[in-house]
């Protein structure tokens, strides 16, 4: 069941004009309160709902931009690629990694896109961390490592999948390892991208303490602010910087207006989100 659907508008009602995050168990995403922000940045009144839906409403959902009941989603775990088979074009970027985190409707043709990508460059831009010819580990195979991979191998690095035993690997990924073949000690950077860590996995980690002890870790939860493979890192970065720069290009996207991840929007969105 969708959980804001009795906000759902007639077409040509005048309402404001609504976007919402596809997900699923996301009651805790700082997404409204973010596209709010940005939002009043860009001098725009809108709506911003949680959805959290099971996956045969995905049809549904896209049906709803062409009665015009939303005018764009972005989408996170876990159907950053099994929304794909509902859209009707994907961007470059999002063909390029396999994974869709951002839909809009172009005249009659529902569109994908990828901003993660661009969320996670920024990240490594904004806290300045050299990649360049490092050998890079990324801890999980979905929509999130998708686009971070393809993001680390255009900043030159050298990134090595790390997955179960037991998972279904895409074809971009051309290292792979499983948790019981991986030798750590060879890696500069590791990078989260798996849900372990947060909620009910809070004070979890994937890795021994000693694996991290040494090295940088990048993970892209946010909520906690520290989680405990970053406790039990030499440097650890969260994912909040990913999650503003990829909202401000999607909300670019949404509103054809050039949104800058400039020190100015960026301090706004991160003052909100504290007070939350």
């Amino acid at each position: 069941m969708v959980q804001y659907a009795c906000r759902y508008v007639q077409r040509g009602a005048t309402m404001k004009t609504r976007y919402g995050l596809i997900g699923r168990h996301i009651g805790q995403s700082q997404s409204p309160v973010i596209h709010q922000t940005i939002a009043s940045l860009a001098g725009k009144d809108i709506a911003y709902d949680l959805l959290d839906v099971d996956e045969v409403m995905l049809p549904e959902l896209i049906e709803y931009l062409f009665r015009e009941m939303y005018h764009g989603y972005n989408v996170t775990m876990p159907y950053k690629q099994t929304i794909i088979p509902f859209v009707h074009r994907l961007t470059k970027q999002a063909s390029r990694i396999g994974a869709v985190n951002t839909i809009y409707l172009d005249q009659e043709t529902v569109i994908g896109d990828n901003t993660d990508y661009h969320g996670f460059i920024g990240l490594v831009k904004y806290h300045k961390i050299k990649v360049r010819r490092k050998k890079v580990a990324i801890l999980g195979n979905g929509g999130a490592a998708m686009a971070v991979y393809v993001a680390l191998k255009d900043l030159g690095a050298k990134p090595i999948v790390v997955v179960r035993p037991d998972s279904q690997v895409e074809p971009l990924f051309k290292e792979v390892v499983t948790y019981e073949e991986f030798d750590w000690t060879v890696i500069d950077l590791f990078v989260n991208a798996t849900p372990i860590g947060s909620h009910e996995t809070e004070g979890q980690s994937l890795l021994h303490p000693s694996c991290v002890q040494k090295k940088t870790v990048i993970d892209l939860l946010y909520q906690p602010s520290v989680t405990q493979m970053m406790k039990d890192a030499k440097l650890g970065f969260n994912g909040e910087m990913m999650l503003i720069i990829q909202a401000l290009r999607s909300a670019s996207i949404w509103y054809q207006k050039d949104l800058q991840a400039n020190a100015k929007n960026l301090q706004a969105i991160k003052d909100v989100i504290k007070h939350e």
